[in-house]
This record gives structure tokens, sequence and C-alpha cells, in this order.
């Protein structure tokens, strides 16, 4: 009897380690000066606000649609100032192809961090 629960637990590892392999990567960020985005699991993001600047923060980002087939590009905005942040998702059956930061600049070039690529 002691064999049987011992194979049955030692099952049970095995099964559950076999789901976490195969999600994206978590906790990918993108970052610029004044502005942060990360992702966890494969279709959640948040952009967060880091600096007192008056400007909005955003997180740029694509996510391609298992069902459609097709990449969809989106931005999440986050408008509520320094030490603030923002979320969206979870995006289901459409995981995220990659994201990065951005800081809006009227009538300038925004601050871009670089592509992350979760998968």
């Amino acid at each position: 009897m002691r064999f049987r629960r011992a194979w049955a637990v030692a099952g049970a590892v095995a099964v559950l380690s076999v789901p976490a392999a195969a999600q994206a990567q978590t906790n990918l960020t993108s970052t610029t000066t004044g502005a942060y985005s990360y992702n966890w699991g494969d279709s959640n993001i948040k952009a967060a606000d880091t600096k007192a600047d008056n400007h909005s923060v955003y997180a740029e980002f694509t996510f391609k649609c298992i069902y459609e087939g097709e990449s969809i590009v989106m931005r999440l905005e986050n408008h509520n100032g320094a030490g603030s942040s923002t979320s969206a998702g979870p995006y289901y059956n459409c995981p995220f192809v990659k994201h990065r930061a951005g800081v809006d600049r009227l009538l300038q070039t925004d601050l871009l961090g670089p592509w992350v690529y979760p998968k």
C-alpha cells in the first residue's frame, strides 16, 4: 500500500510541473526613463508610470489569437500620474508576441523601451 501512495504522489508532481514549462516566460520587463511594462503569464500586461514629469505612459503590445491566426497590436494607456499603473488581460487563447513601454511626449518623439518577447 505504501508503494502505491508514493507512486501517486510522484505522478501528481510530474503532472503539475508539465503545464508550467509550456507557459510563456513571466515578469519580462521593458523599461525606459519614466515608465515600464511587464507581462505575467502569457496574456496579462501592465503599464506603470515611474516619474513625476506630467507625461502619460503606455504599454504597446502584440498578441496572436490562436483561433483567428492573425497578430493584433494594442496600446494600454496610463494617464494616472507618477507611481500609478494599469493592467489588462487575460486575453484567452491570445498569447503575447512582444511588448514594450513608452512615454507619450507631446510634439516630441516618444521614449520607448526595448521590445521583449515572452515566447
